[in-house]
């Protein structure tokens, strides 16, 4: 079962795990004749938190629950950030506390963020590295991990967690790698910061396989994730990969201005996924020729 199966990671999911056999039940805000999803046994649509999500829970007795839905924009935090906690942490207790009484030998899988280590004093970033989060996203994602853990340790919930970094790929229409592709085919791409910002970005499809290889091996004893490709990519760079392949080559300018919330740099250490047997297969200039190809088709032009 998954939780906001028809939004960008949800669905991509959905998909990978269909093709690998298994049986999908899912949840979404979107009616069901817009919610683009082939394949899924059973779709509500429900608003959570939901006492009906329990009713849903006791009917399908899901082995595994992946909990995507949410909010997943740290300006939007910024701007609100009791809305944010209200589709962050409200929701995850609601559902860890309708699993703990309605089908309590499900395991949940939690989609939580890079953004609870905030500005790292380390790098590559481990799990271990100490939680500081600088955003209210960040902080709504740590209390939700620690529910987590307290279903857990006092209700034997059983839980992991996957702390996704710059999640990006076809579909998502937001975001920088968005924003820079979409920006390329107007031959002007015109950012915030310096351009030496970096980020770990991890295509949509290799989020979805860690999922498959965390539900398929992990004890789901609380424990956490690094989800990332293990790489550093400046925002630059990821603007140049971008304009080599629009022609003519768009000219690329950075606005010096640097938004509150965003960390400087970010790299994973990834060991404990790939202890799993985990490796990334889609490479950062694949990734977004991608992503490009895609804005190309959605431009009306």
């Amino acid at each position: 079962m998954l939780t906001g199966v028809a939004g960008f990671i949800g669905r991509t999911m959905a998909s990978q795990m269909l093709r690998h056999g298994n049986t999908i039940a899912g949840i979404d805000t979107c009616s069901p004749e817009n919610s683009g999803l082939q394949g899924v046994g059973e779709y509500r649509q429900l608003p959570l938190p939901s006492q009906n999500f329990g009713e849903f829970l006791a009917e399908f007795q899901p082995n595994f629950l992946v909990h995507c839905a949410g909010r997943s924009s740290v300006p939007l935090s910024m701007t609100d950030p009791s809305g944010d906690f209200e589709q962050g942490p409200q929701v995850t207790l609601s559902i860890l506390d309708q699993v703990m009484r309605n089908s309590p030998k499900t395991k949940l899988l939690f989609c939580s963020s890079a953004a609870v280590y905030g500005e790292p004093t380390e790098l590559p970033i481990s799990e271990a590295t100490p939680i500081r989060p600088i955003s209210p996203y960040g902080f709504h994602k740590r209390i939700s991990e620690m529910l987590c853990e307290q279903y857990f340790t006092c209700f034997g919930v059983q839980s992991a967690t996957m702390r996704i970094f710059s999640a990006y790929g076809p579909g998502l229409r937001r975001q920088v790698v968005y924003e820079i592709c979409q920006q390329s085919l107007n031959h002007y791409i015109s950012l915030q910061g310096t351009g030496e910002e970096t980020r770990d970005f991890i295509h949509v499809q290799d989020i979805a396989r860690a999922a498959l290889k965390i539900i398929e091996r992990a004890d789901f004893e609380c424990e956490v994730f690094n989800v990332a490709s293990g790489r550093e990519t400046s925002i630059r760079e990821l603007a140049l990969l971008a304009s080599k392949l629009v022609e003519p080559c768009p000219k690329i300018d950075f606005r010096s201005q640097r938004l509150p919330g965003m960390p400087q740099r970010w790299v994973a250490d990834i060991s404990r996924l790939k202890s799993l047997g985990f490796e990334p297969t889609i490479e950062i200039g694949h990734g977004i020729k991608s992503v490009v190809d895609w804005c190309r088709l959605e431009s009306p032009n």
